[in-house]
């Protein structure tokens, strides 16, 4: 048994081209739902007050609040994760932080992309919170793969030893 291969580098770079596809086109599409023309450049300020109001129960709606909270930042986050978990496949450089380094510095560069242009499309709202969360994303996606490259790694490497191929 041969075990997981981790495959070649441009499947890996393919893997990253649709992800950053999708997030431009999910996150670059004028949307009807949000209020145009937002721009939020001071960090964690709606964040704070959604959860000062669930916290003090002075909330006119703790459901919108919750709902708020676990989309804007569990959302953020998920969503930048498969990025993140790419770049570290691209690079995997034996150096586990510069791997996610340099990962959460690709998901970083793509938010900053995404924010700057939506400063200019209607109905989208720039928000640095996004950025934080979707460096944040990136950054765990990079461990998880540095982690399962760690993990396989090694098996692999007892069973070479072993002679298991």
């Amino acid at each position: 048994m041969r075990g997981i291969n981790f495959g070649s580098r441009w499947l890996w770079w393919l893997f990253v081209g649709v992800t950053a596809s999708w997030l431009l086109g999910m996150t670059l599409r004028p949307n009807r739902h949000f209020n145009p023309d937002q721009l939020n450049l001071i960090p964690m300020a709606e964040h704070s007050e959604a959860l000062a109001c669930l916290i003090n129960n002075t909330c006119l709606s703790p459901r919108w609040a919750l709902w708020f909270l676990l989309i804007d930042v569990v959302g953020n986050i998920i969503v930048f994760m498969p990025l993140g978990f790419g770049l570290a496949g691209v690079l995997r450089l034996t150096n586990f932080r510069q791997t996610i380094g340099l990962a959460a510095l690709g998901g970083f560069g793509l938010s900053l992309l995404i924010e700057l242009s939506q400063l200019v499309i209607p109905s989208r709202t720039t928000d640095v919170d996004d950025l934080i969360f979707n460096t944040l994303g990136a950054s765990m996606g990079a461990v998880i793969f540095a982690l399962l490259w760690r993990a396989v790694g090694s098996k692999l490497a007892g069973r070479k030893a072993a002679g298991d191929t």
